[in-house]
């Protein structure tokens, strides 16, 4: 008895247990633990491997720019438009006064002199000789063309017609697709919906195909309006094309009965033309209002001086200066010697404005148009750059004078190849 208890002592917390049960009993101790450390830290070692591969991969492959940053100046390189003339002129008014901005064919002055005179003489004396020849054929002819120009202006309005009524006829079916549309997007889902109602036993199927069959005949009124649609497209395309088959044709005839008659007059329409391409040789831009010359503004700008009108222009002598508006812009920059090798014709350049940061207006886009062939005093070579691309959002602000930096890409290597190229470098002894 004082020995069961003594072993019943030495079992510790176990001692109510049965002699059988305590022999079956196992501790912690006797389980078998395996070393997850060595797990983890293979697999870490294959993770950080393939890690490292890739980026050995990256650094050996993908191509890396290098650039070079060029400060550049924006000029135009657009010049004022001064207008003087070989011969002395009388001014005799001014359609304008200076300060004020003129758009392309707006009338500046008018001006005479006995060689304008002689021209538009000549021109006026040519024109009469053909009017006389036109009495001998004038009938037959205007007869010919009043009838077949009559004949066009019908199938012009034909066509206009025909072209309202088919924008009118896309209008409605565009109207009602859409409306079909909205029938066919709500029937369907009250198919579907009625469709679950119907596999639950909610509805019968009588009720159900009901709501299909609705679907099904809106879907059918859909796909004959596409039809007649398409049909009646077709059907105007016709008629239009045939409309401009006989504008064509009559056109053509029209044609035929002038160069017939050009063939007589041919020479006095070279007269005129010759005595008017003089003109606009000697003048620039004009226009003859009442058999006296009206000059024309070549383009667009501002009217910054104007000779004294009633007066005497000698030869020589500015009648006007017109500034140009808007103009034509490039960049130009200054590269180091030690750079300038880099650097190639034809080049794309992106320039950075530092009126215009680029993280809000973008960037303008071009190419380098010149280098100069020798340094300047300070050992810098001068680079042209025009601008190839517009920003909507820089262009039409651009000045004189704005300041900003033009990026060059001058290689592109991959991470090993500059670090290879380094070290070539270092081993040749070349250290910069």
């Amino acid at each position: 008895m004082s020995a069961t208890k003594l072993d019943n002592s030495k079992r510790g917390p176990y001692g109510d247990l049965e002699e059988q049960q305590y022999n079956t009993l196992y501790k912690t101790m006797d389980v078998p633990l395996m070393d997850i450390r060595r797990k983890y830290f293979k697999q870490f070692m294959i993770v950080s491997l393939l890690v490292l591969g890739m980026a050995i991969f990256l650094a050996s492959v993908v191509p890396i720019p290098n650039y070079l940053q060029v400060p550049i100046v924006i000029e135009n390189i657009e010049q004022d438009h001064s207008v003087m003339f070989n011969h002395s002129i009388r001014v005799k008014n001014y359609f304008v006064n200076a300060g004020e901005e003129v758009k392309k064919g707006e009338a500046i002055c008018h001006i005479s002199s006995p060689e304008i005179q002689n021209l538009i003489s000549a021109i006026r004396v040519a024109q009469n000789d053909i009017q006389g020849l036109e009495k001998h054929d004038a009938q037959n002819i205007d007869v010919q063309m009043q009838n077949l120009d009559a004949q066009k202006d019908a199938e012009k309005n034909s066509f206009t017609f025909l072209k309202a009524e088919k924008r009118a006829a896309t209008d409605l079916f565009n109207s009602r697709r859409s409306g079909l549309e909205k029938e066919l997007k709500y029937l369907g889902n009250l198919k579907n919906k009625n469709h679950a109602l119907y596999r639950e036993g909610v509805i019968s199927q009588v009720e159900y195909l009901r709501f299909e069959k609705d679907y099904t005949d809106k879907l059918s009124e859909l796909s004959v309006l596409e039809k007649n649609h398409l049909q009646n497209m077709q059907q105007y395309n016709l008629r239009m094309q045939e409309v401009n088959e006989n504008l064509v044709s009559f056109s053509s005839d029209q044609n035929q009965i002038v160069s017939n008659f050009e063939t007589d007059k041919g020479k006095l329409s070279d007269q005129i033309e010759l005595a008017k391409k003089n003109l606009q040789l000697f003048y620039g831009d004009y226009q003859l209002r009442n058999d006296e010359l009206v000059l024309l503004a070549p383009k667009d700008g501002a009217i910054t001086y104007l000779y004294p009108d009633n007066k005497l222009l000698n030869s020589g002598e500015i009648l006007y200066r017109l500034e140009d508006a808007g103009g034509q812009f490039e960049a130009n920059g200054l590269v180091a010697a030690a750079e300038i090798g880099y650097v190639d014709a034809d080049m794309v350049s992106k320039i950075m404005l530092e009126t215009f940061p680029h993280y809000e207006w973008g960037v303008l886009t071009g190419e380098i148009e010149n280098i100069s062939s020798s340094p300047n005093e300070e050992g810098q070579y001068t680079l042209s750059i025009s601008l190839t691309k517009e920003n909507p959002k820089i262009s039409p602000l651009l000045q004189n004078g704005q300041t900003g930096t033009a990026s060059l890409v001058i290689e592109q290597k991959s991470l090993f190849g500059y670090i290879f190229r380094d070290f070539k470098r270092m081993g040749s002894g070349i250290i910069y």
